[in-house]
Order: structure tokens, then C-alpha cells, then sequence
């Protein structure tokens, strides 16, 4: 939906502006990497889990999962990850998002590459509620 895609841009614009140096590369949706050395470290911005009220003739009220994850080579830690997150959450804590109404931290939780053992991930959840 057109909407998703407006949500996804605007924080992956906040993000790519916030002073995140460790970070090189904002990706708008899931990513599949397949040069490492060259694609990481990440940020990919996704929606998951989104569901539809009607609320008004004209207006649906959306509610989904805003995810950030964070995408590490294997090599790091998470110490490393916690410190990227955290530069995360005090960006988006200190930015107005015009394209949601509601913007809440829910989770945060941490992946490992299961194929091939490349890369590690952490990923900020954020309960988002939004009109189309």
C-alpha cells in the first residue's frame, strides 16, 4: 500500500539524516544481501502485521509493527548492535513523524544470519498507527 511506502520513506530519511556514522547503507523495506563487504552495515525499514479499522467514511485507521532492523557483519557483537540501537531510539524519540499518528517503542530483539552465519541483526519494533 502507498501508505506503507510513505511511512517506510519518511523514517528511513529521519534515520540516513540522523547522525547514524556507524551506519552505510537505509534501505526502504527488506533487504537480501549478496555482498556482504560491500552491503553492510544496514538499516532496513519495514511494516509487518498491519491492521485495518474503519474509521470514518473516508478515513481507515491503520495499526502495524514499524521494524528497524539493524544489520551487522558477523564479526560484531552485540554490544555493538545495543550502541546502534540506542543511537536509534534517541533519534526517533527526538523527531515528529508527519506520516503516523502514534509511535511507540514494543520490542527489541536479536537475529543471526541461519544459513550461512554472516551476519547479526537487531531489530527496534514500534507499534504505529496511521490513516489512509
Amino acid at each position: 500500500m502507498v501508505i506503507n511506502n510513505q511511512v517506510r520513506n519518511e523514517i528511513v530519511n529521519i534515520l540516513a539524516n540522523g547522525g547514524l556514522k556507524k551506519i552505510k547503507f537505509f534501505h526502504n523495506g527488506r533487504k537480501t544481501f549478496h555482498d556482504l563487504e560491500e552491503e553492510l552495515p544496514a538499516v532496513c525499514v519495514f511494516i509487518d502485521e498491519s491492521e485495518c479499522d474503519e474509521f470514518t467514511a473516508c478515513e481507515d485507521e491503520w495499526e502495524g509493527n514499524l521494524q528497524i532492523a539493524i544489520y551487522l557483519p558477523l564479526r560484531s557483537t552485540e554490544d555493538d548492535l545495543d550502541a546502534i540501537a540506542e543511537e536509534i531510539s534517541n533519534v526517533m524519540k527526538n523527531e515528529n513523524v508527519d506520516s503516523v499518528d502514534g509511535f511507540k517503542l514494543k520490542k527489541y530483539s536479536y537475529d543471526y544470519d541461519p544459513n550461512e552465519n554472516l551476519w547479526i541483526s537487531a531489530t527496534l519494533t514500534y507499534l504505529i498507527n496511521y490513516f489512509r
